[in-house]
């Protein structure tokens, strides 16, 4: 077959004539736009303001579009950060009437137990003047009687005869509903 060195020549020749086909193009590719260059300085005036109208007309059309395009991102960005506001308003009021609800609670257990405690203070208080009432007039009882046995029997009563009689004084009181409770 053919040689290593033949294949190779003729690979060049191939490449050589392309190129010399493509600079051959290029140069008439040149020509016209030279031609049109020219021409184009012969146009009139009518004619460049239709294409300066044309191109007006596309950048317009493309600054519009642009614009629009960043109009409704932004538009959409706007709408996601008023989700996201409105979502962590929501989160911090919920979180807020939990608190409060708690704290309702928690007066309500303070107040609870400070009534108790003052019901509970004034139980051991009226217990305390009760007592003290109780004693005032059994002392009171306990000199009438001294002073009554000393003039009835002419004489004085032990302290143990007089706390009998006080006893039982004080039953028959009770009984009479003498003392109110």
């Amino acid at each position: 077959m053919f040689s290593p060195a033949y294949i190779l020549i003729v690979v060049f020749a191939l490449l050589f004539v392309l190129l010399f086909a493509s600079v051959l193009y290029l140069i008439s590719k040149i020509s016209k736009i030279e031609k049109l260059v020219s021409d184009e300085g012969k146009l009139d005036r009518h004619t460049n303001r239709l294409i300066g109208k044309k191109i007006d007309k596309e950048a317009s059309e493309k600054i519009d579009k642009f614009i629009n395009t960043a109009y409704e991102h932004l538009e959409l960005e706007i709408d996601k950060q008023i989700k996201s506001i409105s979502d962590k308003a929501s989160a911090q009021a919920e979180e807020m009437t939990d608190f409060i609800k708690d704290q309702q609670e928690s007066i309500v257990k303070e107040t609870q137990l400070m009534v108790a405690n003052v019901v509970l203070k004034a139980q051991k208080d009226a217990e305390v003047y009760r007592t003290n009432q109780i004693d005032r007039v059994e002392n009171q009882i306990s000199s009438i009687v001294a002073a009554a046995a000393k003039e009835v029997l002419g004489r004085v009563v032990t302290i143990t005869e007089q706390e009998g009689l006080v006893k039982q004084a004080l039953e028959r009181a009770k009984k009479d509903r003498f003392f109110a409770s």
